[in-house]
């Protein structure tokens, strides 16, 4: 392994310190990325390093919300939630988020019953019915 200077050693702790990666780091200096970590494990142990995942859509309160939006039955079904957080929080919400949110409130999706169809004997009682109390 080649020694670094001492100008590129501190250039790499005040990259570091600014929180770019070490790919950012590689780039701006022409280093590896095996370089850059060695130099964090020495001097910056303790940086915590962002997961890369992505940013939260919605906060505690608003996942509240939604599921709220379910139970009171402002909203049947999570498109509709989905529309109703769009117009409320001005954020763009997809019906995937919404069901997701659902999901992690330990709510499962049910399909309804499926009511019998009705057959030409039922419409036919139901006409003489409305024949029978028109007036």
């Amino acid at each position: 392994m080649k020694p670094i200077s001492d100008a590129r050693y501190e250039s790499i702790i005040n990259l570091l310190d600014r929180g770019l990666s070490f790919r950012d780091i590689q780039k701006h200096l022409s280093i590896s990325i095996a370089t850059a970590s060695r130099v964090k494990q020495s001097t910056r142990p303790n940086i915590n390093r962002s997961v890369g995942r992505r940013p939260i859509t919605f906060t505690t309160r608003e996942k509240r919300l939604v599921v709220q939006l379910i139970i009171s039955g402002e909203s049947e079904n999570a498109v509709a939630s989905a529309k109703k957080c769009q117009e409320a929080w001005k954020k763009d919400v997809s019906a995937d988020t919404i069901r997701s949110t659902l999901k992690e409130a330990r709510f499962r999706s049910v399909n309804r019953k499926m009511k019998p169809r009705l057959e030409s004997r039922h419409r036919q009682v139901r006409l003489e019915f409305v024949i029978k109390h028109k007036e």
